[in-house]
């Protein structure tokens, strides 16, 4: 053969090779799914408690068939499905995914990744802001009376605003209710208002507390009344601190009692020092007690008062001493922990 035969057929050679079949093994080539439309939906202010469905949409966009293997949402909050496994090129299929915003107020972002075997994972997000269908404004929740002198009485006045989104009603009612430390020295008055304000998303009744104290006790307080909507879909809670000083004829020297570790069945002493605002002219003064553990003795010239407790058995145990003369009262709080 001569050399110019030899070079033809090692050139058809190479052409043969070059366009046949491709090699067994050899990787297939790159599949992918591709979104429909946005992979992003943005669901604007969505009522808490609501559940949003979305759907999305892909597309093969491959030369052979891609299989969906799994769909994973990001947060238990949300659950996701496709309506169809298997894809042949160029056919679509639909993603739903449904999201639970109960108890989620705030920013909303969901996540959801379609595995397959395609290339890699195609991604779907969901935005938003969780807004709750009710609020609660109180103005302000902080109502300190200063100081009184014993007997007197002064009132304060709180805003109350109950919100509900548009088309949705207002609570009925809301429970005001003050907590033991202000049970008989406070009194409260709601005006729930007459008229709905509008007040962007929301429509709103504003309403009026008024909070009147009497001084009949004797020192420091410290309370909060509670404010809250019961019974309810969508129960709205919140609250007032209320402080006050009453100032009487008389003040201790310990505002509270506290025997700890002691053996059950023994008798504990703790003297309180009676402190007149007059020493010149002191007073008569009483102690009571509802607890028949703890009981307390007045020395004769007014000048102290000794708490006395017989530990019952093991555990803590708390009561109260009233102290009291014609125009003033304290409460002692009194602890023992028993062993």
């Amino acid at each position: 053969m001569t050399s110019a035969w030899r070079r033809a057929a090692c050139t058809l050679a190479v052409v043969v090779v070059a366009c046949g079949p491709a090699v067994e093994g050899r990787a297939p080539p790159t599949t992918a799914l591709v979104p429909v439309g946005s992979p992003f939906f943005d669901a604007g202010v969505v009522t808490e408690g609501t559940e949003l469905a979305v759907k999305f949409r892909m597309r093969n966009d491959s030369p052979r068939t891609v299989t969906i293997t799994r769909v994973s949402p990001s947060c238990t909050c949300s659950s996701a499905a496709v309506d169809r496994a298997s894809l042949a090129p160029g056919e679509e299929a639909q993603l739903e995914v449904v999201v639970d915003t109960t108890g989620r107020p705030g920013r909303l972002g969901a996540n959801v990744a379609v595995v397959s075997d395609a290339a890699e994972p195609l991604a779907f997000r969901i935005e938003g802001l969780v807004g709750r269908p009710r609020a609660l404004e109180i103005s302000p929740t902080r109502v300190d009376f200063g100081e009184l002198s014993h007997g007197a009485r002064a009132t304060r006045e709180v805003r109350i605003a109950v919100k509900s989104r548009w088309g949705m009603p207002l609570p009925e009612a809301l429970e005001l209710a003050p907590d033991q430390d202000l049970e008989g020295f406070v009194e409260l008055d709601y005006e729930p208002g007459d008229s709905l304000v509008p007040d962007g998303d929301f429509i709103a009744r504003v309403g009026k507390l008024r909070i009147d104290l009497r001084g009949e006790f004797e020192g420091r307080l410290s309370g909060f009344v509670r404010v809250a909507s019961e019974g309810d879909e969508w129960p709205l809670g919140g609250g007032i601190t209320v402080t006050g000083t009453v100032s009487g004829p008389f003040s201790l020297s310990e505002s509270s009692v506290f025997f700890d570790g002691v053996e059950a069945g023994s008798r504990c002493v703790e003297t309180v020092e009676v402190r007149w605002r007059d020493p010149e002219k002191p007073g008569r003064i009483e102690v009571t007690s509802q607890e028949a553990w703890l009981s307390a003795e007045v020395l004769r010239d007014q000048s102290a008062v000794r708490v006395l407790a017989l530990a019952p058995e093991a555990g803590f145990h708390a009561g109260t001493l009233v102290v009291s003369s014609d125009s003033s009262k304290l409460r002692v709080p009194v602890k023992l922990f028993s062993r």
